[in-house]
């Protein structure tokens, strides 16, 4: 999967996507979902995120990471992804029913500013954090989850999987923080 940068960044102070940063960042989503997908990663501030938040998840404060998919669970005929393959949860189908010809998996939100100020009071690596924002956001995108323990447990080890596949640490397992949008 390819990564598409949207920057909705308004303030020009402090940490913007640069195109290094972005090949850091892509490079572990490269193995998940088809070759010919692509998820949109989106920058926004904190203010932007709180509202998404609120909108989509019925939390009013900033979150770190949402995801919203193209692809469900569910559906009939034969699935554009199957379980087990390139990082998907379980079958994926496209949640319109048919290929489209954008083939835009997701979209991954990202509030860096929020991610900074948190990484900064735990004591947690910046680069380490995005890193594993992105690939949390893209498996959310892949059908993956975190509800259960079970869930929590299966997305951690594909998530550390994807992350050593780079020479990346996962930074939960290192600190014990991490991603807690959805």
């Amino acid at each position: 999967m390819k990564l598409l940068t949207i920057d909705r960044l308004v303030d020009d102070r402090g940490w913007r996507p640069s195109p290094s940063r972005m090949e850091i960042l892509a490079a572990p989503v490269v193995s998940l979902g088809r070759a010919d997908w692509y998820a949109e990663l989106v920058w926004v501030e904190d203010a932007e995120m709180r509202l998404l938040n609120e909108r989509y998840r019925g939390q009013d404060k900033v979150t770190d990471v949402l995801s919203f998919s193209n692809l469900v669970v569910a559906g009939a005929g034969k699935p554009a992804l199957s379980g087990g393959k390139s990082g998907a949860c379980a079958d994926l189908w496209w949640d319109t029913g048919e290929e489209p010809e954008a083939r835009a998996a997701g979209e991954i939100v990202i509030a860096p500013r929020f991610v900074e100020r948190t990484c900064q009071e735990a004591g947690n690596d910046f680069s380490e954090e995005l890193s594993l924002l992105v690939v949390h956001g893209v498996l959310h995108v892949l059908g993956w989850d975190h509800v259960t323990e079970a869930e929590t447990e299966a997305m951690h080890k594909v998530e550390s999987n994807v992350l050593a596949a780079c020479g990346l640490p996962h930074p939960i397992h290192v600190k014990g923080d991490g991603p807690d949008g959805g």
